[in-house]
């Protein structure tokens, strides 16, 4: 299949050379959703982790460049044979480029945009931690012209989406996080570019202790309920309302991972407290955050199900049964950059499906889903 491993750290040290993510509202995907409610199955969607290398110093993620594991980047050859396959024998509509931080090989991600859309992907997907868009005053003609060589070359694509990374509604507590000076102002000033070429970024916030700035540890060894609430809540509306401030349009937000017995593959996930909950503790921050949604979803689009979120609180508050378990391995899959090799999800290491021609995607449709060992939605 060929994995091509990179054995120098260069590319991830060397500055920024272009990268910038984007939504162009132009397809619904409501006729899609239409169809798979009648087949009973969503449109299969993909995954590709295309790289583990990562310039980021995030505490949340096992992936962060002073981590010790495998740095691996796959070959730009198979994925196009991937893509092949999963259009011709699984109708993929949905496609995802992820990493480590998949901006570290733009031009790659860029060939592998516009060869899935040029065979039929409709809906292709990237995201950065925004490392493109580190803002210095004195070198501010240098930025404007970086942001507009790699904004012009993206929205040559039919990139459906593209996400960018924001930890925290405090900008400090964001840069201390990722490692990067002038980040929340770069990335600022990158998103009135890309709107003057039609594109509209979304934000991902993945929740974690620092929401509100820096956490203390008492949070933890003293735990409030309401002080705990009150905290969370005014985290996250603070957060939606810097996105705006941004310039966002959109906003997405993933639910802490970290994994304790550590049978999982891809690496985005951590032990570290900053995204560790006790189940007391998520029942009142899926709270805060359903909250939170309610408020902004008349001021900006949020990708966040409250059905999905009441579901959690119940599960995590009453012990109520989740009755939607997740359908990774059914509708989902997610494709290792490590070994090439699709999972139904990044961690559920044991259930290895080989490579994607050796999947047997009719045989694994035909069984019930039945995870629920992240919080998904």
């Amino acid at each position: 299949m060929g994995i091509q491993i990179i054995k120098s750290r260069n590319k991830i040290d060397s500055e920024p050379l272009q990268e910038i993510p984007s939504i162009k509202p132009k397809r619904n995907t409501f006729g899609s959703l239409l169809s798979a409610i009648r087949n009973g199955h969503a449109n299969p969607q993909l995954v590709i982790q295309y790289t583990t290398f990562c310039n980021a110093t995030c505490p949340q993620c096992g992936m962060r460049k002073n981590s010790k594991i495998n740095r691996v980047v796959l070959e730009k050859d198979y994925i196009k044979r991937v893509i092949d396959h999963a259009v011709s024998k699984w109708n993929i509509q949905f496609l995802s480029f992820t990493g480590g931080e998949p901006f570290l090989f733009i031009d790659d991600i860029i060939e592998l945009i516009s060869y899935a859309t040029s065979m039929g992907v409709k809906y292709v997907r990237t995201g950065t931690n925004g490392f493109v868009f580190q803002y210095n005053p004195s070198r501010s003609d240098d930025f404007e012209r970086k942001s507009r060589v790699l904004i012009e070359k993206l929205s040559e694509t039919d990139l459906y989406t593209l996400w960018i990374s924001l930890d925290s509604s405090d900008s400090q507590t964001h840069e201390q996080m990722r490692g990067f000076d002038g980040l929340v102002k770069g990335i600022e000033k990158a998103i009135r570019i890309f709107e003057e070429y039609g594109m509209y970024p979304a934000v991902n916030l993945g929740l974690n202790r620092n929401i509100a700035g820096n956490y203390s540890k008492d949070e933890i060894a003293n735990f409030d309920k309401e002080k705990f609430y009150e905290r969370y809540r005014n985290g996250i509306s603070k957060f939606y309302q810097l996105a705006i401030d941004m310039g966002f349009t959109m906003a997405n937000t993933c639910y802490p991972m970290s994994m304790e017995d550590g049978s999982y593959s891809y690496h985005a996930t951590s032990h570290n407290d900053i995204v560790s909950f006790r189940p007391e503790e998520k029942a009142v921050l899926f709270k805060a955050l359903y909250d939170s949604a309610s408020d902004y979803r008349s001021k900006i689009r949020i990708f966040t199900p409250r059905s999905s979120l009441r579901s959690l609180i119940d599960f995590y508050k009453d012990g109520k049964k989740i009755e939607y378990p997740c359908r990774g391995g059914i509708d989902y899959f997610y494709l290792d950059a490590q070994n090439g090799h699709v999972f139904p999800c990044g961690y559920r290491v044991d259930d290895d499906f080989g490579e994607i021609w050796d999947v047997e995607l009719d045989e694994l449709r035909e069984s019930k889903p039945n995870c629920i060992k992240c919080d998904w939605e």
